[in-house]
């Protein structure tokens, strides 16, 4: 798993923090790393809450426009609201 964070903690930092995490990185060093791993697809979170009928926060698409084939917009809203509506026994 990929996240990343607009804070000041540092990457050691982030790695003991949150143990699932495989990698950590600034947004600088962004373009740098979907172009080492030749991405195909970015996916950014936008879609509309339903309890509060806000619009999610979404990075700029520009930052992101021509480091891959694709930039998606649609799907991953989608699949974080169905992530938090089912629980695991």
């Amino acid at each position: 798993m990929v996240k990343i964070w607009m804070t000041v903690l540092s990457i050691e930092e982030y790695k003991e923090k949150y143990d699932l995490i495989d990698e950590v990185m600034y947004s600088d060093q962004m373009e740098t790393y979907f172009k080492e791993r030749k991405a195909s697809v970015v996916y950014l979170n936008l879609g509309v809450n339903s309890d509060s009928k806000l619009t999610t926060a979404v990075p700029e698409e520009e930052k992101y426009t021509g480091l891959c084939e694709k930039v998606d917009k649609s799907t991953m809203h989608d699949i974080l609201v169905e992530s938090r509506v089912l629980k695991t026994p």
